[in-house]
């Protein structure tokens, strides 16, 4: 196999990946609003933070990225993500810091809050654990919802794998091209060389009869 054709191999499996992924990241944006949390994708979210809870350490209005965890991953000092139960927050995500953590619950508070949650978080309410903040999309966006940020980069993931596909498809009719131009060429000196094999024998016939 040649270079040429191991690259367009190569970008069929590409696109084909990309078109995976967007499948699977349609999927579960939609799972994840039927069920009423932040989308994951490979084990990983995004969730914007509304609130001053979190300052100086998460500012308002800043996005953070998290990945799923469970109990056993979080411990005193972590920042996690979960889904308060109860109370004025009832169904909400809340991004706070743990102080406490017991066998069988958490206790947690915002680092900006003189006081401690109010719910302790059980291990059915963690979603996720803090890793860092969303620096470009921080930049970039001005308060828009994780929804509409998904859907978003969705549509650039789609827009990237239409060009993959045209590109992949320019390169496939480039080959062809260059290898029907080669057939071409290789038939017009065969054709040429039976031209002049002709001629000469035209001559020798020509030479024989005068002799």
């Amino acid at each position: 196999m040649n270079k040429n054709k191991i690259k367009t191999v190569l970008g069929y499996l590409f696109s084909i990946f990309c078109v995976l992924t967007v499948v699977l990241t349609s999927v579960e944006v939609v799972d994840a609003a039927k069920e009423g949390r932040p989308p994951q994708v490979f084990g990983y979210s995004v969730s914007y933070v509304p609130t001053e809870s979190m300052e100086p350490e998460i500012m308002a209005g800043e996005y953070i990225y998290y990945k799923k965890a469970t109990f056993d991953d979080v411990d005193v000092d972590d920042i996690i993500i979960y889904k308060a139960n109860s109370g004025t927050m009832k169904g909400n995500f809340i991004v706070h810091r743990i102080i406490e953590k017991y066998d069988d619950y958490l206790v947690v508070q915002g680092d900006n809050n003189p006081i401690s949650d109010i719910e302790n978080v059980t291990p059915d309410m963690l979603y996720g654990k803090y890793i860092d903040k969303v620096e470009i999309l921080n930049f970039i966006t001005n308060g828009l919802s994780v929804n509409a940020l998904f859907f978003i980069l969705m549509v650039l993931f789609v827009v990237l794998m239409i060009l993959q596909f045209i590109s992949v498809f320019a390169k496939t009719k480039k080959d062809e091209i260059e290898k029907k131009m080669e057939e071409d060429k290789k038939i017009l000196l065969e054709q040429m060389k039976q031209e002049i094999l002709k001629e000469e024998l035209e001559k020798l016939r020509k030479q024989s009869k005068t002799e």
